[in-house]
């Protein structure tokens, strides 16, 4: 994605990708998506990577440390390597 792609560019991209994550730079990034989240079945979450979520967004939506927590206490690293 470009940081200068308008909201139905994001969406367009997202459906024909078939993304599942979506990791975006900041809340900025993350604004572009809100006006068409619900459009968005297939994506299981939205990562921020520097900023945390805003109060209130989708329950889709982490921050980059909590994304890899939840990771850790889903699947252990042996069934990783497994």
């Amino acid at each position: 994605m470009y940081t200068t792609n308008a909201s139905d560019s994001c969406l367009y991209v997202a459906e024909h990708s078939d993304a599942e994550i979506i990791v975006l730079e900041d809340k900025n990034q993350l604004k572009k998506y809100e006006a068409v989240i619900d459009k968005l079945k297939n994506v299981k979450a939205f990562v921020l990577w520097e900023e945390k979520p805003l109060s209130g967004s989708d329950p889709r939506v982490y921050y980059w440390d909590d994304f890899l927590e939840l990771g850790r206490s889903k699947v252990s690293d042996e069934k990783l390597l497994e």
